[in-house]
């Protein structure tokens, strides 16, 4: 059964709604231009519960893409916390970030960022080796996850094979394909 495969490919299926997975505090960042300083963004404070869904809105350019590169550790803050799951990825070294990150957070990227010379499979296989799942975990959660983003079928296909919604999909399913704790859209 799917719970058997969740089991024994260390997939708990653990239920954390209602725990708090996101929490920022005091949070700022400013971009310097010449002599010129920008602040993007100041005081921000924000919770998020496991199993919440956030929407950001606003202008372009007026810091979304900014917070989400802050919340996953990708730029670092002027000033403030981030913490997820407890832990203040803001204050993490670059090893323990990436950690950190390919454990705990899915992205999906604006302009999909998949790797061009992989095969969907590939692309979604690249994070579960990355954090050490073997081959039939990896193989059953791509298979999985291809069917519910409405891909089998087409796993041994290059994204210049896909059509754009076809590779936003795969984006989401790489997001997924780890069981993150959070995932972060831009």
């Amino acid at each position: 059964t799917q719970d058997d495969v969740d089991e024994s490919c260390g997939r708990m299926n653990v239920d954390r709604r209602g725990q708090p997975v996101l929490a920022v505090e005091r949070l700022a960042k400013s971009f310097h231009d010449g002599r010129d300083e920008h602040r993007v963004l100041w005081g921000i404070d924000l919770a998020v519960s496991a199993g919440e869904c956030v929407a950001l809105l606003g202008r372009s350019g007026s810091g979304k893409s900014t917070l989400l590169n802050l919340l996953a550790g990708i730029d670092r803050p002027d000033g403030g916390e981030v913490r997820i799951l407890g832990q203040d990825v803001s204050r993490l070294g670059e090893p323990g970030l990436t950690l950190f990150r390919r454990r705990h957070i899915g992205f999906i990227y604006q302009f999909f960022n998949l790797i061009p010379t992989l095969t969907v499979a590939e692309n979604l296989s690249l994070p579960l080796e990355l954090n050490a799942v073997d081959e039939p975990c990896r193989k059953a959660r791509i298979a999985e996850l291809l069917n519910r983003v409405g891909l089998d079928g087409r796993e041994d296909a290059f994204p210049d094979q896909l059509s754009g919604g076809e590779q936003q999909r795969v984006a989401i399913a790489r997001a997924l394909v780890h069981d993150a704790a959070l995932v972060l859209a831009d």
